[in-house]
């Protein structure tokens, strides 16, 4: 009757109360804490919810709780999720009601801030506000893509509207604490990451693969940027009044809310990790991480495809004399797909092969050194010219190397292995 050891208080009332409730939760029961937290961020998606800035501050912090839970359920996902349907369904579907919980509860926010335009508190809020329903989308869509499933339309929609939100009120580059380990991010870094990862998503990713390369484009995506003026070097678009992603620039004009994205620094990032993974593969072939390094290669050769600057450029029919420069090292992305697929057979008799180019006089470094036509370079003004060209067409800025510890570009280290390979 009394109803001892219940207390009728909000939990989330205030970020005090909702501090000392989480530490009452069973950290040791996954589940159990996951069944709470839907439970309590329920009863403020209700439409008679008292939404209050407190409130509202109570909720990020179970959010940057809700991040660990989150980590242990992917987890479980990606290690027992092959086991039975059953399992399968029960943790994708735990962690898809958590990020639709916080969604649901973040849009009722959302509609009392702009309710109170010159409230200082509410509009104080607003940028982590807007920052935390994105990176929700994202995690939304790479929950969705365990399953291969893709986004509809309106889901594109909500996301555009968040971020011209934020530029309206220009907090789309104010800094903020919601980064992996507290680190500082943007709202456009984390726009940026889910545009991204759906650009990078052929539907062909293991879960695994979708797990870890959204933790790389924490990243990877640090040097990129929107702008709003086009220029030769844009390969892809944006429209903020449509309802899709990221799109290659065609030769026909586009119209609309568009914003411009120069993938070269990211692409540059990728080739770089490539080149200091086959590094390792080769000098290293009786490794127990040859398999796994050999597979993420391939994975990147992909991903690089996806994003590669230059195939843009083709479609579009405004890069059709680089599109004839060399491409170095077996790096040419026609090429390079095929060149990791055969490197984990190839990399424990390499030294054989060695022999055997002797004997027909070619090499395993120049038979990768290859040009849009299929011809392989041999004259040095071929070479002079790739070396000139190779940093303009592939990097913004120079992408120093450290697989040896030296100072010296990467690019020019590949040129000088060619070079010795040829001769």
């Amino acid at each position: 009757m009394f109803k001892f050891g219940k207390s009728r208080k909000d939990p989330l009332a205030d970020p005090r109360t909702a501090d000392r409730w989480l530490k009452t939760l069973p950290a040791a029961d996954p589940l159990a804490t996951h069944d709470a937290l839907l439970g309590a961020i329920g009863r403020l998606t209700e439409p008679d919810a008292r939404r209050t800035p407190a409130r509202l501050a109570a909720v990020f912090l179970v959010d940057a709780y809700a991040d660990g839970l989150r980590a242990t359920l992917t987890a479980q996902y990606l290690e027992h999720s092959h086991r039975s349907t059953q399992i399968e369904n029960q943790l994708w579907q735990a962690l898809f009601d958590l990020t639709q919980r916080f969604l649901l509860c973040y849009r009722g926010f959302t509609q009392a801030i702009n309710s109170h335009p010159q409230d200082k508190k509410w509009q104080a809020l607003l940028p982590e506000l807007i920052a935390r329903q994105i990176i929700h989308h994202g995690l939304e869509a790479k929950i969705r893509l365990y399953r291969y499933e893709q986004w509809i339309p309106g889901k594109w929609a909500e996301l555009h509207a968040l971020f011209q939100m934020a530029c309206s009120a220009q907090n789309e580059r104010k800094a903020l604490g919601l980064g992996p380990g507290g680190g500082l991010t943007t709202i456009e870094q984390e726009y940026l990451r889910v545009l991204v990862l759906q650009l990078m998503n052929a539907g062909n990713l293991t879960p695994r693969h979708q797990e870890w390369l959204a933790q790389q484009l924490c990243e990877w995506c640090g040097p990129l940027r929107l702008t709003m003026e086009s220029s030769p070097v844009t390969s892809f678009y944006v429209d903020l009044d449509a309802r899709g992603g990221l799109k290659r620039r065609g030769a026909q004009l586009a119209e609309g809310r568009l914003l411009f994205l120069d993938t070269r620094p990211l692409h540059a990032v990728l080739m770089q990790n490539a080149v200091m993974l086959e590094h390792k593969v080769r000098n290293n072939p009786l490794s127990e991480k040859t398999p796994r390094r050999a597979d993420q290669l391939n994975l990147l050769t992909k991903l690089a495809s996806s994003i590669d600057a230059q195939r843009a450029r083709e479609n579009s029919g405004t890069g059709a004399a680089q599109t004839r420069q060399l491409h170095l090292h077996g790096w040419c992305m026609g090429d390079a797909r095929r060149v990791a697929q055969r490197l984990s057979a190839r990399c424990t008799d390499e030294r054989g092969q060695r022999g055997h180019a002797r004997d027909t006089g070619s090499c395993p470094v120049a038979e990768r050194t290859v040009v849009d036509a299929g011809h392989c370079a041999a004259d040095e003004a071929a070479y002079e010219r790739a070396r000139r060209a190779w940093p303009a067409a592939h990097c913004q800025q120079p992408c120093w190397s450290r697989a040896r510890g030296t100072a010296a570009p990467w690019t020019d280290r590949l040129l000088g292995q060619w070079r010795h390979a040829r001769d």
